[in-house]
Formats: C-alpha cells, structure tokens, sequence
C-alpha cells in the first residue's frame, strides 16, 4: 500500500539531475577519449556527491546518483550495443553510429 504524506510539497524524483557545466564538459571530453577513465571517476564523484546533497536538502524521498556519469539515454543504450559507439558532435555526443557510415542508428 503507498504511504501517504501529510506534507504536500514532498519531492520524488528518480531520474537524471542537472549537471553542473564541468561535469558535461567532462563526460564529453571522456567520451571523445580527451580525458582518461581516472580522472573521469573523481569528477564523476564530485558531481554524485553535490546531487546527493542537493537532493537531500531539497527532501527527495528517493536519491540516487542523478545519473552524472551518463551523457543521456540514447548513447548509454547506444554503448551497450555491439558495434555501437559514440559520435560526438554539436551539444551533445548522444548519437550513436555504426562503425563504417555517418548515420545516427545502430546496424549495418
């Protein structure tokens, strides 16, 4: 049975939260391979560790990592695909290509 709170302006949230712009600058440049896997980890956590914060202050009933390592759904789903990989480019490196063509799908 779902709990009901006497509280009107409780928060649920249970997807991404906003990144702070060196945390985006950061999953680019990894994902163009401009920055290596260790250093991606420390500002990963910086940026989990300020959602987790905020998320707290702002009394989320459920926190999570507000999603701060991945660019978005279309390239986490993307590279988790056999021959997949990222295309960065323009705001964002969410498309995904096959290896050999220019084209933003997943195939041969």
């Amino acid at each position: 049975m779902m709990q009901r709170h006497a509280d009107p302006t409780r928060v649920a949230r249970a997807s991404s939260w906003r990144r702070p712009r060196w945390m985006l600058r950061a999953v680019h440049e990894h994902l163009e391979g401009r920055l290596g896997d260790d250093e991606f980890e420390a500002t990963a956590r910086d940026a989990v560790r300020l959602a987790v914060d905020a998320q707290v202050r702002a009394g989320v009933d459920v926190v999570t990592d507000g999603e701060q390592r991945r660019d978005n759904y279309a390239s986490f789903v993307g590279g988790l695909l056999d021959n997949c990989h990222p295309a960065a480019g323009g705001r964002s490196a969410a498309a995904v290509r096959w290896p050999s063509t220019s084209t933003s799908s997943c195939g041969p």
